[in-house]
């Protein structure tokens, strides 16, 4: 049971007031919540002015309440002032005075009312708090209302904070669909009429505002957070959305002045990609995708646009952040080279940003996509030779994409070949399922074996059907890397390797019948059998394998 102390009426009346001149209506909404969580810990009322607690954010936030003046009072959270986690240590010491909380809950209204703060009943108070919750609902909405009207010409960062108003009741809700489309459908109820250009920029922004909010407490953490499966699927239901929108075209003809806006939409992608890790990677896949889907196409001189955000993107050395936040800004100026054609220089930064993180398959192949699509054959021939060595990923959907690339250009320049050999041979071990087939599918035997030999592989790692061409059209070449094997096999000397070395020989019996050799393996076998007559348990499964009686 919690201590109770005393306050009289006065002190009580008195703190009402202080409430309200200190704190706003949404921090005391705010605080209530972490009051109604139970997060206030450790509560000590030292003497009659002083009170200390912590309150569970984020984080664990010392607050220091001074009863005689509460802006005197701090928390170290980073607001720096007059927070939720004060609103939330006031509520609980008026719990512990044996005072209702609804009056400094309303604090706000009734001084903006002007209702002076009266001693009254339980279910008095009540009553007068609900009517004064529906009032300040009803003119918080009216505020809203009048804000949305102001969207046309209101820049685009204050659109959010219209979403935050807009979504401030569920910030304590879980983060899951329901919560996703309670967010999107407030956010839209106060959607003025507008333009489609600025119709399709406000769905944008309430889907990115709503991811960052679902998003956020992994993005203020690097130790591990916990989500549940609902809120992965909901931001992967939000992302796909995001995505979506930015791939259709952007019809700008009927707008008057579009590019206003999407300047600033850019330009609140950029600030989020360059000041967030990579593995937030989404906020570089919109920006991206925002230039290839919405910018360029509808540019008659793309080059300017291109060189000046060049200068936007130019690394800032008194800007705080780490090397993996870093990465999306490299691979940002990466692209705007490309779409210059200054390829050596967009290579150069891709390789710098390889060096910081493994960069993903998907940011790679987004430059092999559109030269394949638009048939620039050199130039993504160019590409494949200089990004293959930084696909750092054994993953065999992740190499067989990157080989069909290759495929394309080999069929529309043939002398690109040999370049495809040496890039594949570059890449090793990555490619090395690729680089096997590959050679296998250009009857290059001897290569395949040279290379198989020298990675210590085993016939038995692979399918007999993928060994099958060899022994059709090079079966000579097998007779080493079966005989190898079969020695290796036997000098583990138990019986499952035993057993791996007669299903070898049983091969090689076969391979010496095809190329005709019969007497040359008869001469084999009799040798082996021989050295190892001491194995009984080798000689036994020779038998078995009838191949000595």
């Amino acid at each position: 049971m919690k201590p109770t102390s005393t306050i009289d009426e006065a002190q009580w009346q008195q703190l009402i007031i202080n409430t309200a001149q200190c704190f706003d209506d949404i921090t005391i909404k705010r605080g209530f919540q972490y009051f109604k969580q139970q997060r206030v810990q450790d509560f000590n009322r030292s003497d009659d002015s002083l009170i200390r607690a912590v309150v569970a954010g984020v984080e664990e936030y010392l607050v220091e309440i001074d009863l005689r003046s509460l802006r005197a009072s701090t928390c170290d959270c980073p607001v720096q002032g007059s927070c939720k986690h004060m609103v939330a240590v006031l509520l609980e010491y008026a719990e512990r005075s044996n005072r209702p909380v609804q009056p400094l809950v309303n604090a706000k209204s009734m001084a903006q009312s002007g209702q002076p703060p009266k001693a009254s009943s339980p279910a008095a108070a009540a009553s007068r708090a609900s009517a004064e919750a529906r009032k300040q609902e009803a003119q918080n909405k009216a505020k809203l209302e009048e804000q949305a009207r102001q969207i046309p010409d209101t820049p685009v960062l204050e659109w959010y904070k219209l979403f935050a108003l807009c979504t401030a009741p569920l910030d304590h809700t879980t983060y899951d669909h329901s919560y996703v489309q309670t967010a999107l459908r407030s956010i839209g109820g106060i959607k003025p009429p507008l333009s489609p250009l600025l119709d399709r920029l406000f769905n944008l922004h309430a889907l990115l505002f709503v991811l960052n909010q679902v998003t956020r407490e992994r993005q203020n953490q690097w130790t591990p957070y916990f989500r549940g499966f609902h809120t992965y699927t909901a931001i992967d239901d939000l992302k796909a959305a995001i995505s979506s929108s930015l791939e259709e075209e952007l019809a700008l003809d009927n707008d008057p002045d579009p590019w206003g806006r999407i300047a600033e939409t850019l330009a609140l992608l950029r600030d989020a990609m360059v000041s967030q890790p990579y593995k937030l990677h989404h906020h570089f896949e919109y920006y991206d995708r925002m230039w290839r889907s919405w910018l360029l196409p509808n540019m008659d001189d793309p080059g300017t646009m291109v060189e000046e955000e060049l200068q936007q993107l130019q690394p800032d050395g008194n800007k705080p952040g780490t090397a993996l936040s870093r990465v999306p800004q490299m691979l940002a100026r990466s692209r705007m080279f490309y779409f210059l054609g200054r390829d050596p220089e967009a290579w150069a930064l891709l390789k710098e940003a390889a060096d910081e993180t493994d960069v993903l398959a998907s940011d790679l192949f987004a430059y092999l996509d559109e030269l394949q699509r638009s048939g620039q054959w050199q130039r993504l021939a160019d590409w494949l030779a200089e990004t293959g060595p930084l696909l750092n990923s054994f993953e065999y959907a992740v190499q067989t994409a990157y080989q069909n690339y290759w495929n394309a250009v080999c069929e529309q320049l043939p002398d690109q070949e040999s370049s495809m050999w040496q890039t594949l041979a570059g890449m090793l071990p990555y490619s090395r399922t690729v680089y096997e087939e590959k050679l296998l599918e250009h009857g290059k035997w001897q290569l395949w074996m040279d290379y198989t030999l020298s990675s210590r592989r085993e016939p038995l790692e692979f399918r007999v059907s993928s060994l099958a061409p060899i022994e059709k059209n090079a079966p000579e070449m097998l007779l080493p890397f079966y005989h190898q094997a079969a020695e290796r096999y036997v000098s583990q000397k138990n019986r499952d390797s035993y057993k791996a070395a007669v299903k070898l020989l049983k091969r090689l019996a076969k391979l010496y019948k095809k190329i005709k050799q019969e007497p040359r393996w008869e001469q084999f076998i009799s040798a082996f059998a021989e050295r190892h007559s001491r194995l009984r348990a080798l000689q036994e499964e020779l038998r078995k394998g009838k191949l000595i009686s």
